[in-house]
C-alpha cells in the first residue's frame, strides 16, 4: 500500500542485488570510457611523434644541402681539395645533423613503444637521456 493513496502497487522495492548489478554496470561503463580515453590519447600522440619524424627528417636532409654547398663553395674557393675541418660551418653542421639522429632515434623508440601498448603519460626514460646528452 502507498501511504498517499491507500492503494496497493504492484512495484517491488529496489533489493541489494539490483543495486549492486546496476554498480557493476556503470563500473563497466566507467572503465570502457577510460580504455576509449587512453587509447584516444596514445593515437593521438602517435599522430604527433609521426609528424616530428617527418619534419626532423626534413631538417636533417635541409642540413645535408647545407653541407654539401659549404663543401662545394670551399672547392671552389681552393686551389686543392679544402680540409673539411677548416670549411667554416662544417663542424657545426656536423654536430647539428647528429643531434638530429639521436632525436629521430628517440622518437622512433617512442613510436615503437607506445605502439607496444605504453602508456602517452611515460616518456622513455633512457631514449630521452640520450637525446639530452647529444644537444
Amino acid at each position: 500500500m502507498t501511504a498517499d493513496t491507500g492503494q496497493q502497487t504492484d512495484e517491488a522495492p529496489n533489493t541489494g542485488t539490483e543495486a549492486s548489478a546496476l554498480e557493476r554496470i556503470w563500473q563497466e561503463i566507467r572503465d570502457i570510457t577510460r580504455q576509449v580515453e587512453q587509447e584516444a590519447r596514445r593515437n593521438g600522440r602517435l599522430a604527433s611523434l609521426h609528424l616530428d619524424v617527418r619534419n626532423l627528417r626534413r631538417g636533417r636532409s635541409e642540413q645535408f644541402s647545407r653541407l654539401g654547398n659549404l663543401i662545394y663553395r670551399a672547392q671552389l674557393e681552393s686551389e686543392r681539395r679544402p680540409t673539411l675541418s677548416r670549411v667554416e660551418g662544417y663542424d657545426d653542421l656536423i654536430v647539428q645533423i647528429q643531434a638530429m639522429d639521436v632525436r629521430i632515434e628517440t622518437v622512433e623508440a617512442e613510436i615503437a613503444r607506445l605502439r607496444t601498448g605504453g602508456s602517452p603519460y611515460e616518456p622513455p626514460k633512457a631514449a630521452n637521456a640520450k637525446a639530452e646528452s647529444a644537444a
